[in-house]
């Protein structure tokens, strides 16, 4: 049975999911991975470029967790947001600097 978009969108939820399993369960190296194929089968799922940023950051791979971000702010301006709000600005002069991550 051929793959069709939507057997390969949820296929990509499905991963996102088993992602946010293994971050709970502290295995972020794992998690990444299985973002990283949530993403190869859903390409604009923002959430799944953003969790990734997350995990990226916490492994040290800062440069990698940045490219992410900027692609979840991509798809999804409402990241930005959440970048400001992980990043800990207070207000939105603050946020402004956040701005640096879109693309």
């Amino acid at each position: 049975m051929p793959r069709t978009e939507n057997t390969l969108e949820f296929e990509g939820l499905k991963n996102y999911q088993e992602g946010l399993e293994l971050d709970a369960a502290g295995k972020t190296a794992e998690a990444v991975e299985v973002y990283r194929s949530a993403i190869r089968l859903c390409p604009t799922m923002a959430s799944a470029y953003f969790n990734l940023g997350l995990d990226l950051a916490l492994l040290g791979r800062h440069e990698q967790a940045i490219r992410s971000w900027r692609k979840a702010v991509w798809l999804n301006a409402d990241y930005r947001r959440e970048l400001a709000k992980a990043f800990g600005f207070e207000d939105e002069r603050d946020e402004c600097e956040v701005t640096s991550f879109t693309c």
